[in-house]
């Protein structure tokens, strides 16, 4: 027979991979997507060097949509 414990968990629904990786206080949440952040843009300055002119220009439009300050990296990375 199954006891008390087993049955709550039966009501509980399942998530997925997705919603349990943003569990946790809001201050690791936060953590968590800077790291996601400082990755991503350390991914985007590699591809920067090799990049021509078309992939520079979506690698820009990238940085606008990651990175609140982005013009100052645009031109830092000579991008502009």
């Amino acid at each position: 027979m199954p006891d008390r414990r087993d049955r709550i968990l039966e009501l509980i629904p399942r998530y997925d991979k997705k919603e349990l990786a943003m569990a946790g206080t809001e201050r690791q949440r936060e953590l968590r997507k800077r790291r996601h952040r400082t990755k991503k843009l350390a991914n985007l300055h590699k591809k920067c060097e090799k990049a021509n002119k078309t992939e520079k220009a979506a690698i820009v439009h990238k940085l606008r949509r990651l990175s609140p300050g982005a013009e100052q990296l645009i031109q830092a990375w000579k991008l502009a």
